[in-house]
C-alpha cells in the first residue's frame, strides 16, 4: 500500500511541472489569439483602405474619361467656330468690297476744289457779331465756285478751244466746304470745296479742263484721290 502511495506521489510530482507548462502554454495561446485579433483588425483596415483607394481610382478614371469627352466636344465646337469665323471673315471682305464699290459709285460725280479763296470774318467782327447777337453772313459757296470757274475756264481761250465749256450751265446736287472753319481760321488756308455734279459728263469736262490748267492757282482733284490722303 505504501508503495502505491509513493508511486502516486511520484506521478503527482511529475504532473506539477506539466501543469505549469500547460499554464504557460495557455498564456501564450491567449497572447497568440490577441495578436491574431490585432492582425485581423489591421487586415480589415488595410482592406477598407484598399477599397477606398480603388473607389478613388475608379472615380479618377471616370473623371478623366469625362474630361476627355468634354475636350473632344470643345475641339469639335472650336472647329465649328473657326469655320464660322472663316465664313464671317469672307463675308466681311465681300461687304467691305461692296461698300467701297458703293462709295466709289456714290462719289463718281464728285470733285474737290482746292485753293479757292474763302470769305471769313476776322476775329474782331466775329466778337462784334457775338456781342450784338447777330449771326455772321454765310458764304455763298456755289457762287464763289462759279465765279472761279468762269474766271479760270470760261474766259481762258486756250481752255475754251480744247474744252467747249459753259460753266453757267453746270448743275450741282450738293456743294459745300469740308473741315471745321474754326480749326482752319488761323491757318489762312481756304477749306476745300466738294462739288457733287448732277451729271457725270459735266464733272469729267471740268476735271479734264482743270488738269489742263496745271499752272493756275486753283487745281481740281477727284474725290478718290482726296480720300486716299
Amino acid at each position: 500500500m505504501s508503495s502505491r502511495l509513493k508511486t502516486i506521489e511520484t506521478n503527482v510530482s511529475k504532473l506539477l511541472p506539466i501543469e505549469q507548462d500547460l499554464s504557460k502554454l495557455k498564456l501564450k495561446v491567449n497572447d497568440l489569439e490577441l495578436t491574431n485579433k490585432s492582425i485581423v483588425n489591421r487586415l480589415a483596415e488595410v482592406e477598407n483602405f484598399c477599397q477606398t483607394f480603388s473607389d478613388i481610382s475608379d472615380d479618377s478614371i471616370t473623371f478623366k474619361r469625362n474630361v476627355q469627352e468634354e475636350i473632344t466636344q470643345i475641339k469639335s465646337k472650336n472647329d465649328a467656330y473657326e469655320s464660322d469665323l472663316s465664313c464671317i471673315k469672307q463675308q466681311n471682305i465681300e461687304l467691305h468690297e461692296c461698300l467701297l464699290n458703293t462709295q466709289t459709285r456714290a462719289m463718281e460725280n464728285n470733285l474737290i476744289f482746292f485753293g479757292i479763296d474763302e470769305a471769313r470774318p476776322d476775329k474782331t467782327s466775329q466778337q462784334d457779331n457775338t456781342n450784338k447777337n447777330v449771326k455772321p453772313q454765310r458764304e455763298d459757296t456755289e457762287q464763289v465756285l462759279r465765279d472761279m470757274m468762269k474766271s479760270q475756264l470760261d474766259e481762258n481761250e486756250t481752255i475754251i478751244s480744247q474744252f467747249p465749256l459753259n460753266t453757267s450751265e453746270m448743275k450741282f446736287n450738293k456743294l459745300f466746304r469740308v473741315e471745321n472753319p474754326n480749326k482752319v481760321n488761323d491757318t489762312g488756308r481756304p477749306r476745300p470745296v466738294v462739288a457733287v455734279f448732277e451729271r457725270y459728263a459735266q464733272r469729267e469736262s471740268i476735271r479734264r479742263a482743270g488738269l489742263a490748267l496745271n499752272k493756275i492757282r486753283h487745281a481740281t482733284r477727284s474725290t478718290s484721290t482726296f480720300l486716299e490722303k
